[in-house]
């Protein structure tokens, strides 16, 4: 009979079964995180940036100006920085521990990064911004109504894997590398002398751990010619 089953396969040293149960962990542990710091991040955003506000028009409509304009881009803005740097954060903590899966954690901060991306804007806009058709049911023509927070382009969705891929990378360039092989020198020499007299012995050690040994003598000179 097999040391082991043929039916059993080891990955780095672990069964498969083990192996299943870690990358279900992995991915599904980064998709709870996504899903935890999504609403952060919404309420975040949308309490930095502030959406515009722009007066009731007679017609029930709101439209926003110049200045609106520019500042609902500010917005989409902020959407991509505070994805950026919520990515990073997440990225570094999943690379730094996700060493021993290798470029499976790389795979694990993407999903992180898109279920909190898209959680994010999500909750951001009917969670956490302003109503204004609530605000508009109460108003009157004139009054300042604050639109809603919105992303101009689907651009501003990758802040978050940016800045996780970003993290993972620096993570991943601390990953501890002493399982590389050392790099042994073929011989190694050590030269000796002794204290008492002038003889110096060379000692040479080959790969096999064999000591070849040779002396020299060098007798002294002094009152000599």
């Amino acid at each position: 009979m097999a040391a082991h089953d043929a039916t059993t396969t080891y990955v780095e040293g672990r069964s498969t079964p083990w192996a299943a149960r870690a990358l279900v962990v992995l991915f599904g542990g980064s998709a709870l995180a996504g899903l935890v710091l999504a609403p952060l991040a919404g309420w975040l955003w949308v309490t930095v940036s502030d959406p515009p506000k722009a007066p009731l028009f007679s017609n029930g409509g709101v439209y926003l100006g110049e200045q609106g304009l520019n500042q609902q881009a500010g917005v989409t803005l902020w959407f991509i920085v505070i994805g950026a740097a919520f990515g990073l954060v997440a990225g570094l903590v999943i690379g730094w521990f996700g060493q021993r899966f290798g470029w499976l954690s790389v795979a694990a901060v993407l999903v992180l990064c898109v279920v909190g991306s898209i959680g994010s804007r999500y909750l951001g806009v009917h969670s956490f911004g302003p109503d204004p058709r609530a605000e508009i049911a109460h108003a009157q023509v004139g009054d300042l109504i604050q639109v809603r927070a919105g992303v101009d382009t689907w651009v501003a969705y990758l802040g978050w894997p940016i800045g996780g891929l970003l993290g993972a990378l620096a993570a991943i360039a601390g990953w501890n590398r002493s399982d590389d092989p050392p790099q042994n020198p073929q011989t190694s020499r050590t030269l000796s002398t002794h204290p008492h007299d002038a003889s110096t012995v060379l000692t040479a050690k080959d790969d096999n751990g064999r000591h070849d040994s040779s002396t020299r003598h060098a007798w002294p000179t002094a009152g000599l010619g």
